[in-house]
């Protein structure tokens, strides 16, 4: 299910914006500013993790992890990005399916993981 923050501002269309976040300190800074929608973005999360660019180096569970830490340190609405879902359809179906599970069963305020 879609973070009713991000649906409300869409079907307002209100604009907002979401900074991109590549660690837990800037989700911290985002959070004490005021964003209620941040955006996980593989470069950035890559780069800050590995010290590597966002060129398909990172593995799905690598990113997961990252972002699950990224979820849990936000207050808002997350915007996921989950690559090119590591693969074909059923690598994609498999992504969706697993920013989903830990969205359920990591975070306890239940904020999505994938939008």
């Amino acid at each position: 299910m879609a973070d009713p923050i991000i649906r409300r501002k869409l079907d307002l269309k209100e604009f907002f914006v979401a900074p991109g976040v590549q660690d837990m300190i800037t989700a911290a800074i985002c959070r004490k500013v005021g964003f209620e929608v941040v955006y996980g973005t593989g470069y950035w999360l890559t780069a800050s993790a590995y010290g590597l660019p966002d060129a398909g180096i990172a593995t799905y569970s690598q990113m997961l992890d990252r972002m699950a830490t990224v979820v849990r340190s936000s207050t808002g609405a997350v915007i996921a990005d989950a690559d090119t879902g590591y693969g074909g359809l059923l690598n994609v179906h498999h992504t969706v399916r697993g920013y989903e599970f830990r969205r359920r069963h990591r975070d306890p305020a239940g904020r999505p993981g994938i939008p």
